[in-house]
């Protein structure tokens, strides 16, 4: 949902100002087709990049085809934001990357924790009224990692 886009990627600029939102990057190539991921999220200090996508209105089929190709191109850097109401098994979708879990919007301080945890800990110090961000409607989020 663009919405959903929307919301993350000014939140996500709000707060990581070291970092660049790029929306709709170009292209990966995994395995025998191309894999359009939502953001590219850039550390303009060091060219650091990770892609994120988030999986919110995917039938559970194509969820599981799409899961499939990803898992075979093992990209190192990726972060699934995937909607709970998706139902996918956990296990499924940790073999991908790794991954956020939410309800409604993307908690913007889950994605910070993995792309940049220097920043993480900085505004969890942070007086909790500039903390809310991705936080107000969305529920709780979790986050797990690809097993290695």
């Amino acid at each position: 949902d663009s919405r959903i886009e929307e919301r993350f990627a000014r939140e996500f600029s709000q707060l990581a100002h070291e970092w660049d939102v790029v929306r709709e990057p170009k292209p990966m190539l995994t395995g025998a087709s191309l894999f359009f991921p939502d953001f590219q999220l850039r550390r303009r200090t060091t060219g650091e990049c990770y892609w994120l996508e988030i999986v919110g209105y995917w039938t559970s089929e194509y969820l599981a085809k799409k899961l499939a190709q990803l898992e075979h191109a093992r990209l190192e850097r990726l972060i699934l934001c995937v909607d709970e109401a998706r139902r996918c098994s956990t296990e499924q979708v940790e073999a991908v990357g790794r991954v956020v879990w939410y309800k409604r919007w993307v908690d913007v301080h889950q994605v910070i924790a993995i792309v940049d945890p220097a920043l993480s800990s900085a505004l969890a110090q942070q007086p909790s009224a500039s903390r809310r961000s991705g936080r107000s409607r969305g529920g709780a989020s979790r986050t797990t990692r690809r097993a290695r």
